[in-house]
């Protein structure tokens, strides 16, 4: 009853971006979970299902690990990226709007093909002596507009705001 703030919009959402079909929603269950937990922010303090557990995390005797792994998520958003280049079994990946550049392992196998518009969930490297990032949720390829049309709407979007920070809201 408490988490009703909370959980009605996620369901509202649920119903709309996930329907039983048909048609079949494009929204995967991962990209799902993952904005419903660390993305779809409400209330007057932009609170999520994840900033709550990490709150409360400590409190109720979570592992450090486990508080650690949600504050990494919580931290994390989607992005638009161009993928470059496979270098063995990680691929190269260069995000459209920011322009940052990074090696990746993609979790859910999917290696793609240079040039290649993606939408995904890329998260920093998950220890210390791993030196590449992992693309956690299976990308969506984007087949257009392409990356031209979106830098374009991205800017066109953020208008007079930072378009940084913009981006990153957007995104999130």
């Amino acid at each position: 009853k408490d988490a009703e703030p909370l959980t009605a919009p996620i369901r509202a959402a649920e119903a709309r971006f996930r329907p039983t079909g048909p048609p079949a929603s494009p929204v995967t269950a991962t990209h799902f979970f993952c904005w419903a937990l660390f993305g779809g922010a409400h209330g007057e303090m932009r609170e999520t299902l994840g900033t709550c557990l990490i709150a409360t995390g400590a409190h109720l005797g979570m592992q450090k690990e486990m508080l650690s792994a949600l504050r990494t998520m919580q931290g994390s958003r989607l992005g638009l990226y161009v993928r470059e280049a496979g270098e063995g079994s990680l691929v190269r990946l260069r995000e459209l709007f920011t322009g940052a550049e990074g090696r990746c392992h993609v979790a859910g196998g999917y290696a793609g093909r240079e040039g290649e518009l993606w939408l995904a969930r890329v998260l920093p490297s998950p220890a210390p002596d791993i030196e590449h990032g992992v693309v956690f949720t299976m990308p969506y390829v984007i087949l257009e507009p392409g990356p031209e049309q979106w830098e374009r709407a991205l800017r066109e979007t953020a208008g007079s705001m930072d378009s940084a920070a913009a981006y990153e809201r957007l995104m999130k």
